[in-house]
């Protein structure tokens, strides 16, 4: 009887360590497939939470400070109606420079908490399982910095007319942090401010980016 019961106990210790083999060979498996893609979720939800950020705090912008960007540019015509040149408003470009650029870095200063859903069938790299078993969560935290710099382009709108376009070119470096690993990845964006018809003949040496 009691040779009984220490068999059973034996037994069941083996299959408990057996159990906690296999688990700690599947977390070892999965933690360095996590690692592999990991990059590819940072970036991709790098880019998402960036795009959101940068696209709010230009829509702010360009709703508050609206007549000044429509005014960036002063055409000046001669006596002929002809253009003579084009001035840009130096101080105004600055100014709407620096406010996109306080707002973007505020909202990027700010811990970013996400997580992504990964199918376990994804990590193995296996085609055929790929979005395939239970969804393992990501954890990670994302903050960021920016630089901004305003261009402008002109090109033909049709016949004696010229198209004049006023974009926020930004340069943004997002710091992503997990329990894993961390990473940091470098994007960029353009977004369209302001777009004016100018109507005539722009001279050549005008017709360029800032």
């Amino acid at each position: 009887m009691v040779n009984l019961k220490k068999k059973y106990v034996n037994r069941i210790i083996i299959a408990l360590l057996i159990v906690f083999i296999v688990l700690g060979i599947t977390f070892i498996i999965l933690n360095n497939a996590i690692k592999e893609h990991y990059e590819e979720i940072a970036s991709q939800e790098g880019i998402k939470v960036s795009a959101k950020i940068l696209s709010n705090c230009i829509s702010d912008v360009i709703s508050s400070q609206n007549h000044k960007i429509n005014n960036v540019i002063n055409v000046i015509y001669g006596s002929d109606e002809e253009i003579i040149s084009i001035e840009t408003d130096a101080g105004t470009v600055n100014e709407i420079q620096l406010e996109i650029l306080q707002k973007v870095n505020i909202e990027l200063s700010d811990t970013n908490k996400n997580s992504s859903q990964i199918p376990i069938g994804t990590l193995t790299d296996m085609p055929f399982l790929v979005g395939e078993g239970p969804d393992i969560s990501i954890k990670y935290s994302q903050q960021g910095s920016a630089t901004v710099e305003l261009e402008s382009e002109f090109v033909s709108g049709g016949l004696n007319q010229t198209v004049h376009r006023l974009y926020a070119h930004v340069e943004t470096e997002i710091y992503s942090v997990s329990p894993i690993k961390s990473e940091i990845t470098d994007f960029s964006f353009d977004y369209l401010l302001s777009e004016t018809v100018i109507v005539g003949e722009v001279p050549e040496k005008i017709s360029s980016i800032y």
